[in-house]
């Protein structure tokens, strides 16, 4: 959502203002507005079960995917892919380089070729929580950038 300021919410920002970025084919996470997920908290709070966990998992989607979609909604070049082989392989060159490389580190290019992937269902089942559209989040996302 707006104003996140994590690595992906700067490589969100890069493509969305029209710089093109280079990400991985592979991997895939579960993606949620930051609304949704502190909804979740609330409702964990007030209605969870004591002790019980709830994934607050949204769509699945591959980093390279989201970014292509963030730049059909904002008009701007899509990422350029690269095989998760070569992301690994420039993972353990950017360890060298990444006192001096402003986005990337090792450690996150090694995470973006990995898969998070995870189910809300219990959260949705046991505490009526939804995670809204993939799209519609990232348009709010774009739309906050602009």
């Amino acid at each position: 959502g707006p104003g996140d300021t994590s690595q992906v919410g700067a490589l969100l920002e890069r493509t969305a203002r029209g710089g093109r970025v280079v990400v991985p084919r592979g991997g895939g996470m579960c993606w949620a507005h930051v609304d949704d997920v502190a909804r979740g908290h609330v409702l964990a709070m007030g209605q969870g079960d004591p002790g019980a966990a709830y994934m607050l998992a949204g769509p699945c989607a591959s980093l390279a995917d989201v970014l292509r979609r963030v730049a059909t909604i904002a008009g701007t070049a899509p990422p350029w892919t690269l095989p998760t082989s070569v992301v690994r392989v420039a993972s353990t060159a950017t360890a060298l380089l990444e006192r001096i490389v402003p986005d990337y580190s090792a450690e996150a290019l090694r995470a973006s070729a990995a898969t998070y992937l995870g189910t809300g269902t219990r959260a949705e089942s046991e505490l009526g929580w939804r995670a809204r559209d993939l799209d519609e989040g990232l348009r709010e996302t774009v739309a906050a950038l602009a």
